[in-house]
């Protein structure tokens, strides 16, 4: 009896978790049989299966409706995203349909243990028996096996290969991140006390007005003298937590290698003598922290806003670091400043992103499953916040330019909005996830630089140049630079 109620199980789990992925009756029995054995293994103890089983379900109906909603694919990348993302951005994505429906497969999994109890027999030996010969099929399924999103398998998989990938990063990080070899550095007399790089979140360049979108969604940096916004502008990955390692080292989209062996840009410009900082409108994470954080840390002054990722305070704006900004040039101890702004900028969900004066484009989508809003809702609220970003702009060149200045905005990755059903990131490579929004804006003093700098304009270019174009546009010259790489030369 126990037998056919776990093949009953199996065949139930099936239907509905990994409905997605079988396409013919091979792929269905060889799913039927991993998830047997696997249910199996946990009814060889009543209590292993009475907490097992829903923590299964648990899991997997989250996987579920992120693979629906968002159509994800579980890997080690997407399991990255989920611990290293602020509870402010998780928020973000829990609505009421997701605990719903989670909380209606956890009730169903626990009315499935109470049958369980009661048909329970020990048969502790025919079952491990059981285990044993079907065990010896699997490498008959295993093509099928590795190649396939099979639940709930693949989210153990991924995230002992992401806790395994973790912990030998925070290894290299702490013991093989070495500083760089300077063969020379020289900092020029007419360098800028400030440089400030701004780190956007989702901005597609195609979304900006300045870049020939039909809606006016950057009045006010249009209005910036010395501005230049670059057309062809492309991310190193999709992901926040790959794509600024890449851009704030000597990487590229094709040798990530840097990231593990090297100090970031942050580390040259302390030996060059600015006093470096890091801004940051998301929380930090734990002790292994993350890629980024462990990059972060290398910098003199590191603040994080909301670090404790206190969900009564999940509305955080980008116009926070106005006072925090303003601080640090008001302090007199270090003249020359290298400064990067870690904005919240577009992630979803958007409408927690922008104050309520910026709900202009409406209307707008208040569901956190943005396949409830339909497309053109979605994209309003997605306009909001890159107009509420044209502002924040705007505002930190005017605090800025008082000072001889350079700044330097980039998007980390780009975003999906409903194009081909798939919205939010990281799911693929493609260019409404890579095509992102990048500008540049010189104070007064650096007019050559400027002029320069917007012939480059309609250039395709990528994240590999913001390293060596921070220390070439901030005239310092090192045997670090890539001369190929700096916009400035």
């Amino acid at each position: 009896m126990i037998y056919i109620y776990l093949i009953f199980l199996s065949i139930l789990f099936n239907l509905h978790f990994n409905n997605h992925i079988l396409t013919g009756k091979f792929h269905f029995f060889a799913a039927v049989i991993i998830v047997f054995i696997q249910f199996l293994i946990l009814s060889l103890s009543k209590n292993l299966f009475s907490i097992g089983f829903p923590i299964l379900i648990f899991l997997s109906s989250i996987a579920k409706y992120f693979i629906n909603t968002f159509k994800i694919k579980i890997t080690t990348n997407a399991i990255g995203l989920v611990f290293e993302t602020s509870l402010e951005e998780a928020s973000g994505y829990v609505g009421w349909e997701m605990v719903a429906y989670v909380f209606l497969m956890v009730v169903l999994s626990i009315i499935a243990v109470i049958i369980f109890r009661k048909i329970y027999k020990k048969d502790f030996k025919k079952k491990l028996v059981l285990i044993i010969i079907l065990s010896c099929f699997l490498p008959i399924f295993k093509k099928f096996h590795y190649t396939i999103q099979l639940m709930p398998h693949i989210i153990f998989e991924k995230s002992y290969k992401y806790a395994l990938e973790r912990y030998k990063f925070y290894r290299l990080a702490q013991k093989n991140r070495k500083n760089f070899k300077y063969k020379y550095l020289k900092i020029s007399k007419d360098s800028p006390d400030i440089v400030l790089l701004v780190i956007g979140e989702a901005a597609r360049e195609d979304h900006f007005h300045i870049n020939g979108y039909f809606r006016k969604t950057s009045p006010e940096i249009e209005k910036l003298t010395n501005f230049v916004s670059f057309k062809k502008f492309y991310s190193c990955d999709i992901t926040t937590r790959k794509s600024i390692p890449c851009f704030m080292t000597r990487a590229t989209i094709n040798n990530r290698k840097p990231i593990k062996t090297e100090k970031s840009v942050i580390s040259v410009f302390k030996k060059a003598g600015y006093y470096t900082y890091w801004i940051s409108n998301q929380r930090k994470l734990g002790k292994y922290d993350s890629p980024v954080t462990i990059i972060a840390k290398e910098a003199d002054f590191l603040k994080f806003n909301n670090p404790t990722g206190d969900l009564k305070n999940i509305h955080i704006y980008d116009e926070n670091l106005f006072p925090i900004l303003k601080n640090i040039l008001n302090d007199k101890k270090h003249n020359k400043k290298f400064i990067v702004l870690h904005t919240i900028g577009s992630h979803w969900h958007y409408e927690k992103h922008y104050p309520d004066s910026f709900r202009v484009f409406t209307p707008v989508c208040l569901f956190k499953d943005p396949t409830k809003c339909g497309r053109e809702k979605v994209i309003n609220s997605y306009d909001n916040t890159i107009l509420n970003t044209d502002f924040v702009l705007a505002n930190i060149v005017k605090i800025i330019s008082k000072f001889n200045s350079i700044l330097i905005y980039v998007s980390d990755h780009g975003e999906q909005l409903g194009e081909n059903g798939i919205y939010g990131h990281g799911q693929e490579r493609n260019e409404y996830q890579t095509h992102i929004a990048a500008f540049m804006w010189f104070s007064k003093k650096y007019k050559k630089l400027y002029k320069k700098v917007k012939s480059k304009k309609n250039l395709y270019l990528t994240h590999d140049i913001v390293f060596h174009s921070l220390l070439g546009c901030s005239k310092i010259d090192t045997n670090l630079i890539d001369k190929k790489l700096n916009i400035c030369k």
